[in-house]
């Protein structure tokens, strides 16, 4: 929050400087000869005044000088802006990657095994990368936000009537272009979807790819690749669609509001020209900040899904957090003792494990086999710690491992997998 603030304080200030310095282009017309107002408007006033005050003589070159020093400075704070944007950008990115994976390693081992773990990756590598993205995007809003808010001021400080003719246009135009955003939305989270499922694609088939291989059935998987990644390239092209379309619309309506404001002041507010020479030159830059500041928030809006998509993703492994280690090392002396173990995944009808009773001395090999899908691994992982059973007692010598002590009790066995 401290260098979210310091950023702003920074654009804040390159933004007023910025203005400050345009707005001393009209005591600079005034000293080339342009007097149709003959310094009339204030700001003109507030120079000369500023200027006596620090000894200064008002000429052309001490205007140009003051302009020149204004510009310099707003380039070395746009300098330090970016570069502390960058740095914010990149410190969010890895904090919010390096907690999230913290809640996934943390997290119970049945959740974990109910997810597609290809879904995880997918949402740590690439959609944390596209919510980076977007925490540059709300740094381009803020900017063009507070770009607008000093270019309208400066607008009011000239001619408050006709910056509200161009507010109320400005704001009829952006509700007509209110609809697009809601589209983006959607769009964004059909791509989404589009993403998972190609990611998870890739991931499944080169896991398995010697079972592909050995079974010929390159072509029928490369086509469920070719669907996926068709879907996703169409979603794409809605997205560019959408967004040139709504930059079409955003130019021409633009334009007309322009046209309709410069005659506006033309021939009815009957503005004195070199006030209007510098409303043009206001507008002009409001203009772009106004396309950019649109066109980032359609790009925030196809990212909302992700974001909540994330969100998700917290919010499940926090609720599924393993209770942290308590209590000392569990050795092991004499005997592992399963007492009338049994379990029962969620939303199962039936028990994989029922009244399963062993002991297993200290040094003793066992084999555990039986047909697929009667509990092999389930047993295995009530054994190592991975999962808590929902019958029975488990014991290591006289120790009773509970859900509190699982952690320590993982840490005195060793579990190797079966594809290892």
């Amino acid at each position: 929050p401290k260098e979210l603030v310091k950023i702003f304080c920074l654009m804040l200030m390159q933004k007023v400087t910025s203005g400050i310095s345009l707005l001393l282009i009209l005591p600079l017309l005034q000293l080339m000869g342009l007097n149709t107002a003959s310094g009339e408007d204030p700001f003109s006033q507030y120079v000369v005044t500023f200027t006596n005050t620090l000894g200064i003589e008002l000429n052309f070159f001490s205007v140009i000088s003051i302009f020149l020093g204004l510009m310099l400075f707003v380039t070395l704070v746009d300098y330090v802006t970016e570069v502390k944007g960058a740095k914010l950008q990149h410190f969010y990115t890895h904090t919010l990657r390096t907690q999230l994976y913290r809640l996934v390693l943390y997290s119970q081992w049945q959740y974990l095994s109910e997810q597609r773990l290809s879904e995880i990756n997918h949402t740590l590598a690439m959609q944390i990368k596209s919510l980076s993205n977007a925490t540059n995007l709300i740094l381009i809003c803020l900017a063009s936000s507070i770009s607008l808010l000093v270019l309208i001021s400066l607008s009011f400080f000239i001619s408050w009537p006709m910056t509200l003719f161009a507010i109320a246009t400005g704001m009829v135009f952006i509700t007509c272009l209110w609809p697009y955003f809601r589209r983006s939305h959607y769009s964004g989270a059909a791509e989404l979807i589009s993403y998972r499922k190609i990611f998870s694609g890739f991931s499944d088939q080169l896991r398995f790819l010697k079972i592909i291989k050995s079974h010929q059935y390159e072509e029928s998987f490369l086509a469920d690749i070719q669907d996926s990644s068709e879907k996703l390239e169409n979603q794409s092209v809605v997205a560019t669609t959408l967004l040139g379309r709504t930059k079409w619309l955003y130019k021409m309506g633009a334009a007309i509001i322009f046209a309709t404001v410069l005659t506006t002041s033309q021939f009815w507010l009957h503005i004195p020209i070199e006030q209007l020479i510098v409303l043009l030159l206001i507008y002009s830059r409001l203009l772009p900040q106004l396309s950019m500041l649109n066109s980032s928030a359609q790009q925030l809006a196809r990212m909302v899904p992700v974001y909540h998509d994330i969100q998700r993703l917290q919010t499940e492994c926090h609720t599924v957090q393993e209770p942290p280690e308590t209590g000392k090392y569990i050795g092991f002396e004499k005997a592992i003792i399963l007492k009338n173990i049994g379990f029962k995944y969620p939303n199962a009808r039936a028990s994989v494990l029922s009244n399963v009773n062993l002991t297993l001395n200290k040094g003793q090999t066992l084999l555990i086999r039986g047909k697929s899908g009667i509990g092999k691994s389930t047993l295995v992982d009530i054994l190592s710690g991975l999962l808590p059973a929902t019958e029975g007692q488990l014991f290591c010598d006289n120790t009773l491992i509970t859900t509190e002590n699982m952690r320590q009790w993982r840490g005195s066995i060793s579990y190797v997998a079966q594809d290892t």
